[in-house]
């Protein structure tokens, strides 16, 4: 009997995310491989190649993939726009999946899965780009693979989808959600992210999420903002090892948030590993570990709930 194909990186990634495992990312926000590759090495779960806000072209995006691949790194792609050719491009190419900005409502949601999934769906199919092995994997395989291994997230980041999170969160196939407190915070006025009214709409969104067994991911600009200080469990995620003994290390932790730009993890209850004693956490850039309850409460110091719930940190507060 042959033995089983090891799990690639696109499998493995969903898996985790649904499943609530601790994961640590970053995004990319320079067309260059060799990050991708330096972060693999490093011990990071995941990247994300920001082409929304990011010069990454068509070219570019597939050059970051190949790396990806080298270092059996999962590889996000932030499309442009929920158009369906963007959404191809980066599955095409390897993607581990795709974190679609603006999605205000249950028919963009269904449009995106639509365009990500071929059951049920009508993702355009062609097995010869590198998502397909190009052309090792059959026609039906490849399809079978590509539904099971691909994430679709959702960005909630527009204030008319405030008012459909339960139809949003309800559409079949959608992965996990993000909060998109920047642009939440420009369409209100706010001064900051930390806009009191900010908290109350992350809690909105959190209790939808909780309510449906949604998968969520925030941005923080840093670890004692009120709105996420309200929500997570108060766990820490240590620095890889080769991050922590590596070079960029030697300096103390202004070298290590350099290295690590914006993280992202998860987590589902299970405690964090604290930070070595000569390692001080940069207080503007770890992330923590949050879980808002099935109950919805998300006032407080949350609890357990679905699976994957998520949390990001970056000093520059990034949109």
């Amino acid at each position: 009997m042959s033995a089983s194909p090891p799990e690639r990186p696109q499998q493995r990634f969903r898996r985790r995310l649904v499943g609530g495992e601790g994961l640590l990312g970053t995004f990319l926000k320079t067309p260059t491989a060799h990050a991708t590759e330096i972060l693999a090495d490093a011990g990071f779960d995941f990247v994300v190649v920001d082409a929304e806000h990011a010069p990454f072209s068509r070219a570019d995006i597939d050059l970051m993939m190949l790396a990806a691949r080298a270092g059996q790194i999962a590889s996000v792609v932030r499309v442009p726009s929920a158009a369906p050719e963007h959404i191809l491009t980066a599955l095409d190419a390897g993607a581990a999946g795709v974190l679609v900005p603006h999605v205000s409502s249950a028919a963009i949601a269904r449009a995106v899965v639509d365009a990500a999934c071929f059951a049920g769906g009508h993702r355009g199919f062609s097995n010869s780009p590198r998502a397909g092995s190009y052309g090792r994997l059959g026609f039906r395989d490849y399809m079978e693979t590509c539904d099971s291994s691909t994430s679709v997230i959702a960005m909630i980041e527009d204030i008319d989808a405030l008012d459909h999170l339960d139809e949003i969160f309800s559409v079949a196939g959608l992965t996990a959600a993000f909060i998109g407190r920047g642009d939440l915070s420009a369409a209100i006025g706010a001064e900051t992210t930390g806009d009191a009214r900010i908290e109350e709409i992350v809690g909105r969104i959190a209790a939808a999420a909780a309510r449906h067994g949604m998968p969520l991911i925030a941005h923080i600009g840093a670890t004692d903002d009120a709105e996420i200080a309200s929500l997570r469990a108060g766990r820490r995620r240590e620095l890889p090892r080769r991050v922590r003994s590596g070079p960029h290390a030697a300096g103390g932790p202004a070298h290590a948030r350099g290295l690590l730009g914006q993280t992202v993890w998860m987590d589902r209850g299970h405690p964090a590993p604290r930070a070595p004693s000569d390692m001080t956490i940069p207080p503007r850039r770890f992330a923590q570990p949050w879980l808002p309850e099935r109950t919805s409460r998300t006032a407080g110091r949350a609890a357990t709930a679905s699976p994957g719930q998520v949390e990001t940190t970056d000093g520059a507060e990034m949109r």
